[in-house]
């Protein structure tokens, strides 16, 4: 079976209207523990390069307006973007504002330096995560040491969530964002909704 990336999107938002009709507010004692919100499309980019190439780095700032961050676990954000840096020779830029309209020069600059981008923009699903209790919530399934001594805001990581591949990106104290392949997103909904019955939960579509 051949599959389309225009119909992956498609279908990314119909699972996102699919929960209307589930619960969506729980609360415990009138307490939300952790509030869930699922945007519309967001543009993301997988970059991959060598950060030691100088030529690499330079389109990179050019441009995408970003330095690359100086350690794998670090990101780099302004007012609608941030980028990543996932691995030694991969980066994922965010942009939840606007496509990268320049891409295609973006792309045969990286080709000079042996570099590659994809759009990725329907391949992926980004919730937002925020509330008190968070870090607890997440911590159920996540093995990343998340005490926010530990796992400060610009701070990111590839790790998993239950049996779900994720991208965790520390935004603010009780501020997350969790990024995973779109088809799972029923499946990362009633994980969270299952580890945060007790504290409640408010999940905005």
């Amino acid at each position: 079976m051949a599959y389309s990336f225009i119909n992956l999107g498609k279908n990314r938002n119909l699972n996102s209207f699919s929960l209307i009709n589930n619960e969506r507010v729980h609360s415990y004692k009138n307490k939300i523990g952790i509030s869930i919100f699922v945007p519309s499309l967001i543009n993301l980019y997988n970059i991959r390069g060598s950060k030691k190439n100088k030529n690499f780095v330079l389109a990179t700032k050019k441009f995408l307006n970003h330095k690359i961050p100086t350690n794998i676990g670090l990101y780099s954000k302004d007012k609608e973007s941030y980028l990543l840096n996932l691995g030694p020779d991969e980066l994922l830029y965010i942009n939840y504002k606007k496509k990268l309209s320049s891409l295609i020069s973006f792309q045969n600059n990286l080709t000079k330096s042996k570099s590659a981008v994809t759009d990725v923009s329907d391949h992926y699903q980004v919730l937002y995560l925020n509330g008190e209790l968070v870090r607890w919530i997440l911590s159920k399934g996540c093995p990343v040491n998340l005490d926010k001594n530990v796992f400060k805001p610009g701070f990111c990581t590839q790790t998993i969530l239950g049996h779900v591949n994720i991208m965790l990106l520390c935004e603010d104290k009780n501020s997350f964002l969790i990024i995973f392949v779109s088809s799972f997103l029923n499946y990362v909904i009633k994980w969270l909704k299952v580890s945060s019955q007790e504290h409640g939960y408010k999940i905005t579509i």
